[in-house]
């Protein structure tokens, strides 16, 4: 299988393209290294939320809100979801984090010499980090994310990584979970969608009955037009390695699949018109949980890496056609 990487132009930002005869990748460093395409060439399907689909693509300042500039695509939430205060100890304690955290609106280095991988780097502002991602296409259709974490600093440091992919899709699409899950907690405040109630409601998994008694299909999407989002996690104490999205409009699926040790949480995204004007669905696979720092310190349920150290961890897309 013949790799080719190139370099390219992304609504007027530098960009790197890695493709093969299956699929097209292209990366922008300079925004948060942000994954701006993923095209599947077999299913002639683009699979992440464009510009014209969500928000125009620009440069962005250092703690940017992202429900506000969103431009799409798939970007790294690094060292937490929420903007908060940093709550672990030491002297960076009580620093302040941004919204989606830190890495997702800052230029990344592009390091040359990598081959067939597309590998970009960011050092920290708030925190003493280094985290690296190397993006290598690891089959026809596949694509494999590594990263590694270096703690540069003098004190261990507590994180919260999630992927952040704004995966777009048709009404009808369904996020298909692993057998064994029955259940989901809700994370968002009612102003997202009142039929989930509180932060914390539990709902059935891929049914539930919302507040108003209506019985919902938690995992398909709906059009845009309903003008709301929701965001589930799957419960922490039964971890998931694998989950997908199936649009039948396209006849095509997509499947996440990562180490449940090294991010044993995940959370479900669905925007249905409550940020962009076209449905997406982000799966969002996890070292902590919930959405912020400070909750996943207070669960006790979030990860660490000491000083001197590197943490590393991957996943992998995969595309199909069904």
């Amino acid at each position: 299988m013949d790799t080719f990487l190139s370099e390219a132009l992304w609504h007027g930002f530098d960009a790197v393209t890695l493709e093969n005869d299956g699929l097209r990748v292209i990366v922008v460093p300079d925004t948060g290294a942000r994954i701006v395409s993923l095209f599947d060439k077999a299913a002639g399907r683009e699979w992440l939320l464009s510009p014209r689909e969500s928000h125009p693509y620009r440069r962005l300042e250092y703690g940017a809100d992202f429900n506000t500039t969103t431009p799409g695509g798939w970007d790294e939430m690094f060292p937490t979801i929420l903007a908060e205060a940093y709550p672990g100890p030491g002297q960076f304690r009580g620093v302040a984090l941004p919204d989606h955290g830190e890495v997702w609106t800052v230029p990344w280095a592009l390091h040359a010499g990598e081959g067939e991988t597309i590998r970009t780097s960011v050092d920290g502002q708030a925190l003493p980090y280094r985290l690296v991602r190397g993006l290598a296409l690891s089959g026809p259709r596949a694509m494999t994310l590594r990263y590694a974490l270096a703690n540069l600093g003098s004190a261990p440091l507590f994180y919260l990584w999630a992927a952040h992919p704004q995966f777009a899709c048709d009404p009808g699409a369904t996020i298909v979970l692993p057998d064994g899950v029955r259940e989901v907690v809700n994370v968002l405040p009612p102003p997202w969608g009142a039929e989930w109630g509180a932060p914390g409601a539990r709902h059935a998994w891929p049914q539930t009955t919302g507040a108003s008694g209506q019985t919902h299909a938690v995992d398909t999407v709906g059009p845009a037009t309903l003008g709301r989002g929701r965001k589930f996690y799957i419960l922490p104490d039964a971890p998931i390695s694998r989950a997908g999205l199936r649009d039948p409009v396209a006849g095509c699926s997509l499947w996440l699949e990562w180490d449940a040790a090294a991010a044993p949480y995940c959370g479900v995204w669905i925007d249905e018109g409550m940020l962009n004007a076209r449905p997406s669905v982000a799966i969002e696979p996890t070292t902590g949980y919930y959405d912020t720092l400070n909750t996943a310190w207070k669960n006790r349920r979030l990860a660490v890496v000491e000083p001197g150290a590197v943490a590393r961890w991957e996943l992998t897309v995969t595309l199909t056609s069904d």
